[in-house]
């Protein structure tokens, strides 16, 4: 099961971020796990808030198409949406950063220029991954937030292209 917020504005993503610590730490206590451990990402989205996808399709980099069913919400009045899904049939790993951008555009159509995904790490970064999808998507990726479970709420990850020693001696 991979999870996934979809948020009204920018504006709202540190209150989404205090809430759903809330309501989560509230459910983990009664099923004693970790919620969280799947949250894929952001994606701030008006529309989508409101009208979640019911499912979200991919294909692997082996052309395996995999179906995310939407199985169960959580939302506050609009601003925000946490989305629980499924893949159906069981999909052979979870999706990139990537995969799950592009799935989100191609749910959102038309409308999709009016999407900003942040990526979301619970753990371990995937640094060469987070400069790809931002260097190629500059206006529709943000730099990648991580889950700071000790203060309950997102932090930034600095992005910062590290220049090679060779590079910087023959200049």
């Amino acid at each position: 099961m991979i999870c996934l917020t979809l948020v009204n504005s920018i504006e709202d993503i540190a209150r989404a971020g205090r809430e759903i610590e809330n309501l989560l730490s509230m459910r983990c206590k009664k099923r004693q796990e970790n919620l969280l451990q799947h949250h894929l990402g952001i994606w701030v989205h008006r529309r989508m808030t409101v009208q979640p996808p019911s499912c979200l399709v991919r294909t692997t980099t082996s052309g395996v198409v995999c179906r995310y069913k939407l199985v169960q919400t959580a939302s506050l009045l609009g601003i925000w949406t946490l989305c629980w899904l499924e893949p159906v049939p069981p999909a052979p790993s979870p999706p990139s950063q990537q995969e799950l951008f592009n799935c989100l555009r191609a749910t959102a159509g038309e409308d999709a220029e009016n999407g900003l995904y942040l990526p979301l790490y619970t753990s371990g970064l995937n640094l060469a991954e987070a400069l790809t999808l931002r260097n190629t998507n500059p206006k529709s990726v943000h730099p990648p937030l991580f889950w700071d479970s000790e203060k309950s709420r997102f932090s930034r990850v600095r992005l910062v292209r590290q220049t090679p020693r060779s590079e910087k001696q023959s200049g």
